[in-house]
């Protein structure tokens, strides 16, 4: 999509279960949440809408990823099946580590940044 917003492309499947995009800091690649078999996994396409890798797989649930300011690291909200909290992996979804925990029940549905 231009910066004025023509030429959009649609880059998920409009019957897939997506939310939580957001771009690479190069602007290249989006990160993304999708829900298959009723657990969120976390995604990377291109802004083309080719290359979907999946980077975050076998947690409960694991969803609302960001890139790092240099896009070596994601994070992550995440269930990991004994620890709810916010995970920090590579940007290739390698070397999962939880940094912050949170209660079970704890709601965490909103975004995360880095600063």
């Amino acid at each position: 999509m231009n910066a004025d917003g023509t030429n959009k492309v649609r880059v998920t499947n409009p019957t897939q279960n997506t939310a939580y995009p957001a771009f690479s800091p190069d602007g290249n690649k989006i990160i993304y949440s999708k829900q298959k078999t009723g657990a969120w996994d976390i995604y990377t396409i291109n802004t083309n809408g080719t290359g979907t890798t999946l980077l975050i797989s076998g947690f409960t649930t694991a969803f609302g990823g960001t890139y790092s300011p240099d896009g070596s690291k994601i994070a992550f909200f995440g269930d990991n099946g004994t620890q709810l909290g916010i995970f920090v992996a590579n940007a290739d979804g390698s070397n999962p580590v939880i940094i912050k925990s949170f209660p079970a029940g704890k709601d965490v549905s909103s975004r995360i940044s880095w600063n």
